[in-house]
């Protein structure tokens, strides 16, 4: 992993599309990104086990021709990967109304 690049190394089944596109879209990209339930049936899980700095070198080109990938996915590919860039969180974390542990025995 290189320090001044930490994004290129975040595992694409850690990224939440859903930051950058449409349910549709997250869905189609969430879908590529990660391993297939039946691994008879691969296709569409060509990038499973990539990094986002990997996905990042295979180039539009290439994201344009995946299954299923059009125009307003290969922007949110862009806009995920400019924004791990600029150091955002983009993995999927804990959800804004998660219940937060607290310290127990509660204190009164």
């Amino acid at each position: 992993m290189s320090d001044e690049q930490p994004w290129r190394s975040i595992p694409l089944d850690r990224v939440n599309w859903r930051l950058a596109a449409s349910s549709r879209n997250a869905m189609v990209l969430f879908a590529h990104s990660t391993p297939p339930r039946d691994p008879k049936y691969p296709s569409g899980h060509e990038w499973a086990g990539m990094t986002l700095g990997e996905l990042a070198d295979l180039g539009e080109r290439k994201w344009a021709r995946t299954l299923n990938v059009g125009v307003k996915a290969v922007a949110a590919i862009k806009e995920l990967i400019d924004r791990a860039a600029a150091g955002e969180d983009v993995t999927v974390g804990i959800d804004g109304d998660s219940y937060q542990p607290q310290p127990w025995p509660r204190q009164p």
